[in-house]
Parts: C-alpha cells; structure tokens; sequence
C-alpha cells in the first residue's frame, strides 16, 4: 500500500494454502505490483542475482516455542530436539539466502 502499486515487490511461499491466501490477499488489497512464487525461498538464488533487492522481510519459520504452557502437557507435546534443529537449519539458510540477494 506504501508503494502505491509502483516498484517491485516479490513474494515467496512455499506451501499452497498460504500461497493462495496470500494471492487473495494481495487481489483483495488491489496490489498489482507484485510478482508471486509458489516456492522454497531458498531457491529464489536461481531467479533473482546476488544483490538485486534493496530490502528484504524474510518471515522464517520458527519453532512455535512461545506457544508453550508448562502447567498444559499437550501445549509441548510437539517440542522435539529434532523439530528445533530442522528449524534452525532452515532459518540459517533463508537468512544466507537473503543476505545474498540484498543489496550492498
């Protein structure tokens, strides 16, 4: 809405339900200067060069600790050393991957 419809602006999902929400959205807002992926964020290394944005929000996926209420043993029944160490993994390599394509 800042930009006014000018500019580039590109967005990367990989998983289609929050990709077609986030295609609706983007409709329902009327922005028309924004060019969609239904991807991994970590190959946009293949379409865009190193240093081709000016800025970059990367959402990473976190681990869904703040969800967690001690006294609720369901609220950590998802907590897994293995879920953590995926996580962090995949938000190591999406902040390389975003610095990367950033502007210097």
């Amino acid at each position: 809405a800042l930009l006014q419809n000018t500019g580039e602006v590109v967005a990367c999902e990989k998983h289609q339900i929050r990709y077609d929400k986030l295609v609706h959205n983007l409709r329902l807002q009327g922005c028309t200067n924004v060019e969609t992926h239904k991807m991994d964020a970590e190959r946009l290394g293949t379409k865009y060069e190193n240093g081709y944005f000016d800025a970059i929000l990367l959402d990473a996926p976190c681990s869904a600790e703040g969800r967690i209420f001690e006294p609720n043993e369901k609220s950590y029944g998802f907590w897994t050393l293995e879920n953590i160490s995926r996580n962090s993994t995949a938000q190591w390599d999406l902040i390389e991957t975003a610095l990367a394509l950033l502007k210097k």
